[in-house]
């Protein structure tokens, strides 16, 4: 049986929201709530953090032993090579790419794009927000461990050694992909579920105290998109409240 590794690449020293990841949302780190919900995935052996050697990024390592993950540093300024390298490390068969700016990332999501790739036979089967129309920061993305060998062997460009799976969208690429097959209804390409800046942390706690009283792992994509819109109506109503 395949053997399947979520791989989140993550590092402390973001410009915009430094230490992000153990940050608090709904008073747990960022990065706990995201562990639980990538545990959900009902065909996931392992969750891997890759991060730089840099001693900044210390704290992130402790965060992984804290929560029992396996935690693989590498370079700083190539996330490709750091997440290869952890795929190598855990004889990995097929690796979820899951970002670790992302807290409600959708096991459904993944487990769908699991079979996915098997049953096409494809390369990479992306959950990305432009190929699928879901949320941004709700679809991983699933690549085999075969078609991110050969990135980290033949990508030279910095940008595509940062988003890791730039280079298989390229026309001519020779990588096999498709979008992630998801329900209509969870296509709300408008939202954005992501952490980058503090006020994007806000705008997470405010759609979580939104959704139901039950732990992150278990809120379902329907339960998110309505928090999340709900969250956005309220946002743009309190302006004319204020001035009522």
């Amino acid at each position: 049986m395949a053997r399947v590794i979520a791989i989140v690449p993550l590092r402390a020293d973001s410009r915009r929201l430094p230490n992000k990841h153990l940050r608090l949302l709904a008073g747990r780190p960022l990065i706990e709530t995201l562990a639980a919900r990538l545990g959900q995935a009902r065909r996931l052996d392992r969750i891997v953090l890759a991060t730089t050697q840099r001693s900044c990024d210390d704290g992130l390592a402790a965060a992984a032993a804290g929560l029992g993950l396996p935690c693989h540093r590498g370079a700083v300024d190539d996330v490709l090579g750091r997440c290869a390298a952890a795929a190598r490390a855990e004889a990995a068969d097929l690796v979820v790419k899951a970002n670790g700016d992302s807290p409600l990332l959708s096991a459904e999501v993944i487990d769908s794009a699991l079979d996915q790739i098997v049953l096409q036979d494809a390369d990479c089967v992306t959950g990305k927000n432009g190929y699928t129309g879901l949320p941004i920061g709700l679809g991983a993305e699933v690549l085999t461990a075969g078609a991110l060998a050969r990135l980290d062997r033949e990508v030279t460009a910095a940008e595509h050694r940062e988003s890791i799976t730039g280079a298989v969208f390229q026309q001519d690429s020779g990588f096999a992909w498709a979008p992630a097959i998801t329900p209509l209804e969870w296509r709300a390409p408008e939202l954005d579920l992501c952490v980058d800046t503090a006020e994007d942390l806000a705008r997470l706690e405010a759609i979580l105290a939104l959704l139901p009283p039950r732990p992150a792992a278990d809120w379902a994509v329907p339960e998110i998109l309505a928090a999340a819109k709900r969250a956005v109506a309220v946002a743009a109503d309190a302006p004319r409240e204020a001035y009522a």
